[in-house]
């Protein structure tokens, strides 16, 4: 699955990396915006994650307008199927 539009993208992960990525802003979003309780190794490593994401695909919603370090863009949205 892959949609673009008005320089947003929203498709399937690829790799291990755009997990990552998701679950990152799932942290910023459940834990420090939401006031949720990590789990110790996810608040070491910021990452959001639990024993569902093995079984799951991550879609994500891409902003290609903003840029971040050496990708050309941004996960702003992020949701498991």
């Amino acid at each position: 699955m892959y949609i673009f539009e008005d320089g947003f993208e929203v498709r399937i992960v690829g790799n291990s990396k755009e997990i990552k990525e998701s679950q990152k802003l799932r942290y910023k979003v459940f834990i420090e915006e939401m006031g949720g309780h990590p789990q110790s190794e996810a608040s070491e490593l910021q990452l959001e994650r639990d024993k569902f994401d093995e079984h799951c695909q991550h879609l994500l919603l891409l902003d290609r307008n903003k840029k971040v370090g050496k990708s050309d863009s941004k996960v702003v949205g992020v949701i498991r199927l």
